[in-house]
């Protein structure tokens, strides 16, 4: 009996060897996300990136295979291509002043105001507006949007958001979405505003008219392609038709020699008549 238990114990050894995790040397790391960062200018890099730290590829462990390993290396620094693009942050926005116009749906008028972004001292982001309306403004880093409230009187009549994407220090534009107590959330119009304070030389053109005189020179570009690929298509008619005539007299050549072979047959056939 005691024999059997300590078979037993020595077989349940075995297996509990058998089953325990074995340590293959390799580590694994998280590499942080990293920016190029040149004041408030980020520098994005699209590509597949090849995290730090992380266990070596097994093509490297062949002596063969590494003239392909660093192949591949040159060819993902060839894909690689560099944007720069200016990421705003929220205290871009602390204590700035906005002049906004607003058309809503089914009007022909611009309504413009103003409106302030403030910051209180327990650390409400509070939109002050021209019209003595106040609401709540915010600024989300991360997808670089922004978003102003305008509340109505106790809130009875509901509220109006200005909303949309920021792609410029100095411009904006986007959407008005509200609600009320009688009508669902929707789009109720369009707006664009301008930051005040600011040397006009310094802010530029707004975007949406640089999209505009950009669009125009779109067109004649596109005339211009379209021209020119008319152009070459005439000249290749011209010189399709050229190689037709060619071909065509080609053959007349050819059916002249053809014509003159059979004359001299004639002759020589008749000289040897006559013999």
């Amino acid at each position: 009996m005691l024999a059997y238990k300590i078979c037993l114990f020595s077989t349940l050894l075995a297996i509990s060897a058998a089953f325990a995790p074995h340590s293959n040397g390799a580590r694994s790391a998280t590499a942080p996300s990293r920016k190029l960062v040149g004041g408030n200018l980020n520098t994005a890099i699209h590509s597949a990136s090849v995290s730090e730290g992380g266990a070596a590829p097994l093509a490297q462990t062949s002596d063969d295979a590494a003239p392909l390993a660093q192949t591949s290396d040159e060819d993902d620094d060839e894909e690689w291509e560099l944007e720069e693009f200016e990421n705003l942050t929220e205290p871009d926005f602390y204590g700035s002043e906005w002049k906004i116009g607003t058309l809503m749906d089914g009007k022909k008028k611009i309504v413009e105001t103003w409106c302030r972004c403030v910051v209180k001292e327990d650390g409400q982001f509070l939109a002050i507006w021209g019209d003595g309306a106040e609401g709540k403004w915010n600024f989300d880093s991360t997808n670089q949007f922004f978003s102003i409230s305008k509340d109505t009187f106790g809130g009875w009549f509901g509220k109006q958001i200005w909303a949309g994407a920021v792609e410029d220090y100095y411009f904006m534009e986007g959407t008005v979405r509200g609600w009320s107590p009688l009508s669902p959330a929707s789009v109720v119009g369009q707006w664009q505003m301008k930051r005040l304070g600011i040397d006009p030389d310094e802010a530029g053109v707004a975007p949406w008219f640089e999209t505009e005189d950009e669009a125009t020179e779109d067109e004649e570009n596109n005339t211009e392609i379209v021209s020119k690929e008319t152009e070459d298509e005439e000249k290749s008619t011209d010189v399709i038709a050229k190689e037709t005539q060619d071909e065509e007299n080609s053959t007349d050549v050819v059916a002249k020699e053809t014509k003159d072979e059979e004359k001299s047959t004639e002759v020589v056939a008749k000289e040897t008549q006559d013999e």
